[in-house]
């Protein structure tokens, strides 16, 4: 069990690595291995972002209550692995860019990628 909860912690890891590189924050102090807890870049609302990652077809949870306008919640719960990370890190990318915000072409997924290729 201390096993499954060390890659699923280390998927997380990548991709809240990924949303600092795409120009998000981290919402926790001690993150859950089960969801990446992102704060959206300002100016940005989240649940544009979630819709933005619906229209790719893929479905993250936006925030709740006081969170909801600037709160996003990927997560790699169920099987996953490093692919999965990449792909979701690519879709915060293009998502982020369509509804407005500026991030460089591959920047969150090389984020994600150099995290990963050192575990």
């Amino acid at each position: 069990m201390e096993a499954l909860w060390a890659r699923r912690a280390r998927l997380n890891e990548a991709l809240l690595a990924a949303g600092e590189a795409a120009g998000c924050r981290r919402f926790a102090v001690r993150p859950s291995p089960a969801v990446a807890a992102l704060r959206v870049p300002d100016g940005v609302r989240a649940g544009d972002v979630v819709a933005a990652f619906a229209r790719r077809g893929t479905r993250i949870a936006g925030g709740q209550d006081q969170a909801e306008p600037f709160l996003i919640r990927p997560s790699l719960m169920g099987w996953a692995d490093d692919h999965d990370v990449l792909g979701l890190a690519g879709t915060l990318e293009a998502a982020l860019r369509e509804v407005g915000h500026e991030v460089p072409f591959g920047a969150a997924s090389a984020a994600a990628a150099r995290l990963l290729e050192q575990a």
